[in-house]
């Protein structure tokens, strides 16, 4: 590159006559004396700056250079003259954003100035011009008055395409500020839309993390870092819940609060138990219950949670109370929200308390496999709580545009929908993930089973019944009579605590259903083996069912309500609907839930079967176990696990060194331990 200018600008030297018209022969006028100085400085000596000079200058001679051999465009530039053609092409950039405003015009000086309620938005004052305002309202920009002020409001997004008009106000460096870091929040709006999407990515976890995330979820939680205040919005079943927890210890987030629904209270504590064992997790009961300051994290439901109405001023806000108080006065360092649709309604208390609770906050997660469930609406509040509605342009702007807002004889209706594709992409650029299983399908196992701690509402009624049962066991010990008949009346007696424990957790059976299906439009089976249980499921969510005793035209009819109509939920028992039935709804419904659970593996294989069947489109199947906090569906679930290893390697060919008793003895040994017999 260097030999190839200097040879040109000799060889233009060599025949250069000084004449100051272009007459084919060497250089013209000015460049005479350059060109001849440059091509008597030694090869050796130029500097980047003398090669920078001479190869724009050599630009006017191309046709000269091609009549001598030489080709100007195939010289390449020095890397000086390359920077200031980036400068030139990043203020040409700049300007073409401001091809619908008129050139700077002369007039008396004006002000730029932040906005004191607004911190993406500037306020523009001057002296009256017409031309200048012309150029505004060719922006976009609106006039407003406030207190005899007339102002022109102007918005982050606009600084660009303004910024040119207002040379010499007082304040304009704002503007050039604000364009600088909107080029660079651009950037990092287009890598966080891409991570957003990512089937895998890295992060360090602290060695306190009990156990691995998947390459989807580890990208998940990297995301959630870096945009600090987001959704976690992952399909059902890809662990939102997880990443949420690995975010917190990962960001050192403590204190934190968890605020989910009142039926997930104690699930969540199980989950952060088994990922985060070092880690205490205060559970919240009572609407005097108060946070004892000395925990990592609290879990509290959103039903407890309360802020007050007080005037400010000529507006209203909202201010934190009672236990939201108390949980504030902690200065929380991370905020969880699960199932943050709960949210959405702005005349909401509950969702006041947390936007209170969450002011000032660096972390706050959203958790929701469906934060946009109806209308776009719906997100408004969300963000709004996010402190990520001024960067859609508030509330008005956001209805505008994403709610086809429409100005009706009662007022303004913002129920509508509008440009969805663009506000995905402005959400991902910004706060939210989301991944479907569809796309990380390679990582996921074909079957997942998840266990769902839920609470039960019958807990007095429960323990006495299982006291009885122990006391019961020490009385027979001994007695030739009863123990010739004690398997079997054991056994009653055992399926007594079962319907006790699905009895006292139907209520919250009943919430987790609708949140985690209804709400979602979203399909589950939904199976149990008692019939008053299944009964009592049927009425509930006016669901259809296949239960033994039924009909085969009923079972038909109920199957083509799940599978091709509109009923998200099916009632199924779990021994006369486990085998022989296709309840996938042609790749609609990928999940089941079982109220109750099997005595065997088989059991528990044969229901989830029903969806994991030939046509099942979602390829990855979950098998959710709904287990009664403190009952007999805990010591189940363990030893079924247990059982499962023992299945899984037979249908491998492998050997298990695990005990194969039956469950059920091994339940009534428990018992007998507890009795001491």
């Amino acid at each position: 590159m260097t030999n190839t200018i200097q040879n040109a600008i000799r060889s233009l030297a060599a025949r250069c006559d000084g004449a100051h018209a272009q007459d084919g022969m060497g250089f013209n006028g000015g460049d005479s004396n350059f060109g001849r100085s440059l091509a008597a400085i030694p090869g050796d000596n130029w500097t980047e700056r003398q090669l920078a000079a001479a190869h724009k200058m050599l630009r006017t001679y191309r046709v000269q250079l091609a009549g001598m051999g030489i080709a100007y465009d195939a010289i390449r530039a020095p890397a000086v003259e390359l920077e200031a053609q980036r400068a030139a092409w990043a203020a040409r950039s700049v300007a073409s954003t401001t091809a619908t405003a008129p050139a700077p015009i002369a007039r008396a000086k004006g002000k730029v100035q932040r906005d004191p309620k607004r911190a993406d938005r500037f306020l523009l004052t001057f002296a009256y011009d017409a031309r200048l305002v012309a150029g505004l309202k060719a922006a976009g920009l609106k006039a407003f008055n406030e207190g005899g002020t007339w102002f022109w409001p102007l918005w982050n997004d606009k600084a660009a395409t303004v910024a040119p008009l207002l040379a010499g106000f007082e304040g304009a460096d704002l503007l050039t500020n604000a364009v600088a870091e909107g080029k660079a929040k651009a950037a990092i709006g287009a890598e966080l839309s891409a991570a957003s999407r990512a089937a895998t990515g890295e992060i360090a976890l602290p060695a306190t993390f009990n156990g691995k995330l998947m390459p989807f979820q580890r990208a998940g939680v990297r995301y959630a870092l870096t945009a600090k205040r987001t959704w976690i919005a992952d399909e059902m079943g890809l662990g939102k819940t997880v990443q949420a927890l690995a975010a917190v210890e990962a960001a050192g987030a403590y204190p934190a609060v968890f605020v989910v629904p009142a039926s997930l209270k104690l699930n969540w504590t199980a989950e952060a138990s088994k990922w985060l064992p070092g880690r205490v997790f205060e559970v919240l009961d009572g609407r005097d219950a108060r946070p004892s300051g000395r925990a990592d994290a609290y879990v509290v439901n959103y039903d407890l949670l309360r802020a007050t109405k007080e005037k400010d001023g000529a507006r209203f806000v909202y201010v934190a109370e009672g236990l939201t108080k108390a949980l504030k006065a902690l200065s929380p360092k991370a905020i969880v929200a699960d199932e943050s649709h709960y949210l959405k309604n702005r005349a909401a208390k509950r969702a006041h308390a947390v936007k209170a609770l969450s002011e000032g906050v660096e972390f706050v997660f959203f958790l929701s496999g469906t934060p946009l469930k109806n209308r776009p609406e719906e997100l408004i509040f969300q963000l709004d709580i996010l402190g990520r509605l001024n960067e859609f342009g508030g509330r008005m702007k956001f209805a505008m545009r994403y709610c086809a807002a429409t100005q009706g004889r009662w007022g303004w209706d913002f129920s509508g929908a509008s440009n969805l594709e663009e506000l995905n992409e402005k959400l991902r650029a910004s706060c939210y993930v989301r991944r479907l299983k569809a796309d990380v399908l390679p990582e996921l196992p074909p079957l997942r089973r998840t266990i769902v701690h839920l609470p039960i509402d019958n807990a007095t009624t429960y323990a006495k019944a299982e006291k009885n049962f122990i006391a019961w066991l020490r009385a027979t010990k001994g007695d030739a009579k009863a123990a010739a008949a004690s398997r079997a009346e054991q056994l009653v007696k055992v399926n007594e605590l079962r319907k006790l424990a699905v009895q006292g957790k139907l209520t919250a059976i009943q919430e987790w259903v609708e949140s985690s299906f209804i709400e979602q439009d979203k399909k589950v089976v939904l199976f149990a083996h008692h019939i008053e249980a299944q009964d009592a499921l049927i009425a509930t969510f006016n669901a259809p069912a296949l239960q033994g005793g039924v009909s085969r035209e009923k079972i038909e009819a109920a199957k083509a309500e799940f599978n091709q109509g509109d009923a998200l939920v099916l009632v199924a028992s779990l021994m006369a609907a486990g085998v022989g039935h296709t309840l996938h709804a042609d790749g609609k419904c990928s999940s089941v839930a079982l109220a109750e659970l099997g005595w065997t593996p088989a059991d528990m294989e044969q229901a989830a079967a029903r969806v994991h069947r030939i046509g099942q489109t979602a390829q990855s199947v979950d098998a959710f176990w709904l287990v009664g906090i403190g009952t007999i569906d805990e010591d189940m679930a363990d030893l079924l696990a247990s059982k499962q290893a023992i299945f899984e390697a037979a249908a491998d060919g492998q050997k298990a060194a695990i005990s194969i008793e039956s469950i059920e003895d091994a339940i009534i040994a428990k018992y007998k331990a507890k009795a001491g017999v």
